[in-house]
């Protein structure tokens, strides 16, 4: 048999070792759980003998507890007066008093909702009920009309497939009013009739055990627990909940949760249920039909006031425990718990708004990805027709010209009898002359429409991607450069000439940055604009060359300064260089050159890279750096320099790669062309 609660509380004023204390409740609880019957498995059982509930105003009830598992006992067709669990009331009338309790203390749950939850399958209700004639007394004394059952609102359940639990809800309201008014109306002593299972029913608890999360752990979820507004303030909350609490009762559990009003989170905290968002994050799948409310959960062992507070619930001791959970000790772990957990939810909650921001941020960029992505695919498109349009020229063009060397053939043809000797010299050209022209047709192709039938030379992408690239079929001021030679042109337009120059241009740019140690990616050139110069700055440049020390010297560099002047390209391409191309250097105000394209690219623009012909002449070596420098020596036409990247630490081959050369006058630079290039996937 258990220690009587007497005893411990006497035992209890002079021994302060509150482990002790704890071990001698854990051993009560034991005999308990030894001596209770295992009640879970059958459909309403009595839990125990008379509860007594007393108030702090000295007002005593007693009532005793009843294990309920509603959808079994209707499941069983359990329904008569005869087979109810609680002596002379059916079960239909318990269910339904139950359901009314709940509808009037809990306002936001509609009655439909607490039946589904009241009938669960895995649901069991603990009830207060008092004795009959407890009950009869009670009335005689105050005299006053018991309070109504709700008048529950029409059920509307979501699916036609749900049953109905609520039947016969109309009959129980009615025996209810029609029981009141025989008390209202009756003299003398009550009789049993006059006294329903309404009129009895003190308090009532229902919870539910379900696997949640992941894990499968057992839960206890309580969904509801309610006492009459008149049984309040006599404990019978604590009791209900300790009962919900207790695994003898519930079975094993790994955690209890409920979603708690506002009113009464403070009620849950007594008995070690937590609030914390982290932690009860994991139950949010229980939330389902339940608003305004906090959701807490309770675990084994984590709370030691749950446990004091249960223990004293269950043995009377409620005085002891208050004293423990007084000492100052045990305030100051509890005040240090709150600002842990209030500290670990700030954390928590600005992690989630860090992600949040972050995941917002993402979407945008995808967004403006996908924006940009269409608008490029559209460039593209409207770039492939407007090539395929000047292809469509260029070859009706050449094709006029055939037919027009044709037209010049027939003629000749026609008047050889008067030409003699001489038509056989005029036939041999002018049937070179159609060859030529007839191999240029046959090689213009128009490109299909699906990509993937016609892919053109790597010479032919070249000259084709930009406008620039393809020069008028004749050029009546224009010269360009070949091979690093300037040359009048008044012939036509050869094609195959800058098809040829071109190639030779982008396989020197690779190689030149495959050299490069401290390249570590791979390059390609993607287009190459033509500089098409006035006939001004082609003699300019030649007599410039002309007058150096050395007009052997000159060579094809690459120039290194359009970062900061990216809009000058164009420019450059049109008119020549100019002082507004000079950059203050280390090594003096000029023209900056390199040999090297990756040296270059690093003074250039992105992608971009102008190609020139630059007549050095004369060239002095210089290792000094000097701001102010504007002319090289006496005699002397440019400078060659360590280079601005260049850096002593002993490599000989770095040294080789940053030299660069100064130009102080713009009329020894001749542009060539402005080369595009981008990185490539090996």
């Amino acid at each position: 048999m258990a220690e009587c609660p007497e005893t411990v509380c006497e035992n209890a004023k002079t021994d302060s070792d509150a482990e002790g204390i704890a071990k001698r409740i854990a051993d009560m609880e034991a005999d308990l759980a030894k001596e209770a019957s295992d009640c879970f498995g059958r459909p309403g059982s009595q839990l125990g003998p008379k509860q007594p509930f007393k108030g702090k105003d000295g007002r005593l009830v007693w009532a005793y507890p009843v294990l309920v598992d509603f959808r079994r006992l209707l499941q069983l067709g359990q329904t008569s007066e005869q087979s109810g669990v609680i002596q002379g009331v059916s079960n239909h009338d318990l269910m339904h008093a139950v359901v009314g309790l709940y509808d009037v203390s809990l306002h936001d749950m509609t009655a439909d909702s607490i039946y589904a939850s009241v009938c669960e399958k895995w649901a069991r209700t603990i009830v207060l009920v008092r004795d009959l004639q407890d009950t009869i007394q009670d009335l005689k004394e105050r005299k006053l009309p018991d309070e109504p059952p709700s008048k529950f609102k029409e059920v509307y359940s979501d699916t036609d497939e749900e049953e109905d639990f609520s039947k016969g809800i109309n009959a129980f309201i009615n025996k209810a009013k029609q029981r009141r008014e025989e008390r209202n109306s009756h003299e003398g002593d009550l009789r049993p009739e006059d006294v329903g299972i309404e009129n009895r029913l003190l308090g009532c608890a229902t919870f539910e055990k379900k696997f949640v999360c992941q894990q499968k752990e057992r839960v206890i979820h309580l969904t509801f627990i309610s006492v009459r507004r008149r049984a309040r303030k006599l404990k019978m909350g604590q009791f209900l909940l300790s009962k919900c609490l207790d695994p003898t009762i519930v079975g094993n559990y790994d955690a209890v949760v409920v979603h708690a009003d506002n009113a009464a989170v403070d009620f849950f905290a007594k008995f070690g249920f937590s609030d914390d968002v982290v932690l009860n994050s994991k139950w949010n799948e229980l939330a389902e039909q339940f608003t305004n409310c906090t959701l807490m959960c309770y675990l084994p062992g984590f709370s030691l006031a749950g446990e004091l507070s249960q223990a004293a619930v269950s043995f009377g001791l409620e005085e002891m425990i208050g004293a423990l959970r007084r000492d100052p000790e045990m305030c100051e772990i509890e005040t240090d718990l709150k600002k842990w957990q209030q500290k670990n939810l700030e954390a928590y909650q600005a992690q989630v708004c860090c992600v949040k921001k972050m995941q917002h941020e993402i979407i945008t960029l995808k967004l403006v990805m996908k924006r940009q992505s269409d608008l490029l695919n559209k460039l593209m498109d409207d770039n492939e027709s407007v090539r395929k349009e000047r292809l469509k020229a260029e070859k009706d063009l050449l094709i006029y010209r055939l037919e027009t060397a044709r037209c010049a053939f027939r003629t000749v043809m026609s008047s050889n009898g008067e030409l003699g000797d001489h038509a056989d010299s005029g036939d041999e050209d002018t049937n070179q002359l159609i060859q030529s022209l007839e191999r240029q047709v046959s090689t213009m192709e128009i490109p299909s429409r699906n990509p993937s039938t016609h892919t053109p030379s790597r010479a032919r992408q070249l000259v084709q991607q930009d406008p620039a690239t393809l020069a008028p079929a004749s050029c009546d001021d224009s010269h360009y450069m070949v091979r690093g030679h300037v040359r009048s042109q008044t012939a036509p337009y050869d094609h195959a000439q800058d098809v040829s120059i071109f190639c030779d241009i982008a396989a020197q740019f690779k190689q030149a940055m495959s050299a490069d140690p401290s390249v570590k990616m791979q390059y390609d050139v993607s287009s190459i604009n033509k500089a098409v110069l006035p006939s001004s700055v082609q003699e300019k440049f030649q007599n410039r060359v002309l007058t150096l020390a050395d007009p052997e010297m000159v060579t094809q560099l690459y120039f290194c300064g359009t970062l900061e002047k990216p809009h000058r390209c164009q420019e450059v391409l049109r008119t020549g260089f100019s002082q507004d191309d000079f950059s203050h250097g280390e090594y003096g105000y000029g023209l900056y050159f390199s040999k090297h394209p990756s040296k270059a690219a690093q003074f250039s623009a992105l992608g971009k890279l102008l190609l020139a012909e630059v007549g050095l002449g004369a060239v002095e070596t210089v290792t000094k750096e000097d701001r102010t420098r504007k002319v090289p020596a006496s005699g002397m036409d440019s400078v060659i320099v360590p280079g601005r990247l260049y850096r002593d630490d002993g490599d000989l081959t770095d040294g080789v790669l940053c030299q660069e050369y100064v130009i102080f006058n713009p009329a020894q630079v001749l542009p060539i062309c402005l080369i595009t290039y981008q990185a490539v996937t090996p």
